[in-house]
């Protein structure tokens, strides 16, 4: 595996998507679209494209152990019980949210003051048997899965709707949103709508957010 270098998830909810993209040297943008997810990834879509990309997960965790000179995805958990992910490279963690700690404890030090706990560690590691012949399928229907699903406030949808400059089309998902789960398929069609009506722009827009918190980040590092 090569060196892992650290990038800003571009949303606040695209946490497991930086992750894989920094394990697989991809963009972030190019994870979400693999997911077929510009919001929220669980634990089983980011074993499953990690498993495209030649690597295994462990699916199980290992809790709170002492952490190995292996990589691992990191889950935490937020007092609020909202989730997090974050990475550890063998030596250093790699939080898309709050940035690069040289060591575990500094991570650690940071999550408490935003009241956030590690839960359980995944190793990564080179697969070393085949691909599973029902990869290709399972991928396909989790991300047929995602392209349907009810856009949450502050998903990509929204940063989307507004990069088209589409101001009705914001309105009527915030709308949607308001409304779930009663109007799930309506979130459905505008989540597709949005994506009909300009998918480049879309991934464009996820690239400059990405790069505005680069520049920024790379600005509090300067002496």
């Amino acid at each position: 595996m090569k060196a892992l270098s650290w990038q800003a998830q571009p949303t606040n909810r695209t946490c497991g998507q930086t992750c894989v993209a920094m394990l697989t040297a991809r963009s972030v943008a190019q994870v979400c679209e693999e997911m077929g997810r510009w919001g929220r990834a669980g634990d089983s879509g980011i074993w499953l494209v990690l498993q495209a990309h030649g690597l295994e997960m462990d699916h199980a965790g290992a809790g709170r152990a002492p952490l190995s000179a292996t990589p691992a995805i990191l889950f935490l958990r937020h007092e609020d019980e909202t989730r997090h992910w974050a990475l550890w490279t063998g030596a250093r963690v790699l939080d898309p949210g709050c940035g690069e700690f040289p060591t575990l404890l500094a991570a650690q030090e940071r999550w408490a003051e935003l009241g956030m706990t590690l839960v359980s560690q995944h190793a990564v590691t080179p697969r070393t048997g085949p691909v599973p012949e029902w990869l290709g399928e399972r991928l396909a229907l989790y991300r047929r899965n995602g392209e349907t699903s009810p856009p949450e406030p502050g998903d990509i949808e929204h940063i989307a709707a507004t990069a088209l400059g589409d101001a009705e089309l914001v309105r009527a998902m915030c709308s949607a949103v308001a409304r779930y789960p009663e109007s799930s398929a309506e979130v459905a069609v505008l989540n597709k709508e949005a994506h009909r009506r300009g998918r480049e722009r879309v991934l464009a827009a996820i690239t400059a957010v990405s790069d505005e918190r680069e520049a920024a980040r790379n600005q509090e590092c300067r002496p």
